[in-house]
């Protein structure tokens, strides 16, 4: 192995992280101080921004300024549906493990470093997921989401739970991002605009 391959690999993070955004900065600055801020930091975090109109690309810019683990990409044009925008993040990413985060979404601080857990201790393992809460952004509120259904040893219990069920949006958890390539990747199942 020659001396430029080792240093790719050693510099190479464990986890890549797809920021897709459009106008986002009302919650953006909590959400990257929350992904910034995990006890896990052996990750790269790729923000594309969709031709935000509002203060995103001030905000990414500053961001990614103060910390070499943000990479910030501003498409020149709206791609005009959001699932081309998520799709652009995971093809920057080069780490082992990949997980999409939201703009407006907030992780326990130990969320990256849990997850890493299940996948390093499980190698056939390929997605993990827990459970959540969705908060009413306008005021109080808020729901508890758990995956107990989802991942049933079961192949038929887990289909029925996801047509049944209020079924957590697996997208958001954390994967082998050598599973999936992102032509595979549509998200037909995932987003309803």
């Amino acid at each position: 192995m020659t001396a430029s391959a080792i240093t790719e690999v050693k510099n190479k993070p464990k986890v890549s992280i797809g920021l897709p955004v459009y106008n986002g900065a009302k919650y953006l600055r909590k959400t990257l101080d929350c992904l910034l801020g995990q006890t896990f930091s052996d990750f790269e975090l790729i923000i594309s921004d969709d031709g935000s109109t509002d203060k995103t690309e001030e905000i990414c810019k500053e961001y990614a300024r103060r910390d070499s683990r943000v990479h910030y990409f501003r498409q020149p044009k709206n791609f005009g549906m959001p699932v081309k925008n998520f799709q652009f993040t995971l093809s920057k990413a080069v780490g082992e493990y990949f997980m999409f985060a939201s703009h407006d979404d907030h992780w326990n601080e130990d969320f990256i470093e849990k997850m890493t857990e299940i996948l390093n201790a499980d190698k056939d393992c390929s997605l993990a997921f827990s459970d959540y809460k969705i908060s009413n952004l306008q005021g109080e509120g808020e729901i508890l989401i758990s995956v107990s259904s989802s991942n049933s040893l079961s192949p038929y219990i887990r289909y029925l739970s996801r047509i049944i069920d209020i079924q957590p949006v697996l997208i958001f958890g954390m994967f082998r991002r050598g599973v999936v390539d992102i032509q595979d990747f549509k998200f037909f199942d995932f987003f309803i605009f």
